[in-house]
C-alpha cells in the first residue's frame, strides 16, 4: 500500500518506511521469503492448462498449486461442507507452505 501512495504522494500505511530505497528494500525482501514470483508464475501457468472436463454438477472448485511442481489441481465439490473439510486437511498437511489453494 505505502508503494503506491508513493506514487500517488498519497499518506503511507503506518508501520512502513516513509523512504522509497528502504520502502524498495523491504518489499524486495518479502517478495522474495513469500516467494511471490514462483507463485504468480505457477498461477499463470495453470490459467492457461485450466482443466473444464470432469467438473460437471459441481458448485465449488478446490484449486490447488503445488509450486514446486508448478502444478494445478481442479476438484469440483457438490457439498460445501465435503470441500471445507478437504481445505483444511491440507492446511493441516505438512506440505501446506509448499500449496496453495
Amino acid at each position: 500500500g505505502s508503494a503506491i501512495a508513493l506514487r500517488e504522494d498519497t499518506p503511507l500505511i503506518p508501520n512502513t518506511p516513509d523512504n522509497k530505497a528502504e520502502l524498495v528494500d523491504e518489499l524486495r525482501g518479502l517478495t522474495k521469503s513469500l516467494r511471490v514470483r514462483q507463485r504468480l508464475r505457477g498461477w499463470t501457468a495453470a490459467l492457461k492448462t485450466f482443466p473444464r472436463r470432469n467438473l460437471d454438477g459441481a458448485k465449488w472448485l478446490l484449486l490447488v498449486l503445488n509450486v514446486p511442481a508448478n502444478t494445478i489441481q481442479v476438484t469440483g465439490y457438490t457439498d460445501r461442507q465435503e470441500a471445507s473439510e478437504v481445505i483444511a486437511d491440507i492446511e493441516k498437511s505438512k506440505d501446506a507452505d509448499e500449496l496453495v489453494s
